[in-house]
């Protein structure tokens, strides 16, 4: 199981590896114009927010630095439909304040089409 990218903004894919996860999604989305002038192909901005911690429950109660357990994301991002399916654009910033400016990495996150999960 992997949680991360798309999962937790501002984080690569697979950054996070665990069972264990408590993740808060806000987000605000904004409806921008429609391509060709039609209804079915909206493009829409947004501006979004992740809060997550990937500890077990009962060492997050015992922990007494409740801070250094959350992980932060924040993003902007493009979404859109095409005749080939959703087109998703976002770039994101993880753990904004610890990190030194010169240590911040920003990643992006391109979807197109719609998402595939195989479950046994």
């Amino acid at each position: 199981f992997q949680t991360g990218g798309e999962n937790l903004i501002g984080f690569e894919n697979g950054y996070f590896t665990t069972d264990n996860r408590a993740l808060l999604h806000l987000g605000l989305e904004y409806h921008i114009l429609n391509f060709f002038e039609r209804e079915d192909y909206p493009l829409y901005g947004q501006l979004l927010a992740d809060i997550g911690t990937f500890e077990r429950l009962d060492e997050l109660l015992e922990s007494e630095d409740l801070q250094s357990n959350l992980h932060y994301g924040v993003g902007v991002g493009l979404r859109t439909n095409t005749p080939i399916g959703p087109f998703r654009l976002m770039v994101g910033v993880g753990d904004i304040g610890r990190q030194n400016s010169t240590d911040t990495k920003i990643n992006y996150y391109i979807s197109i089409g719609r998402e595939f999960r195989y479950t046994r």
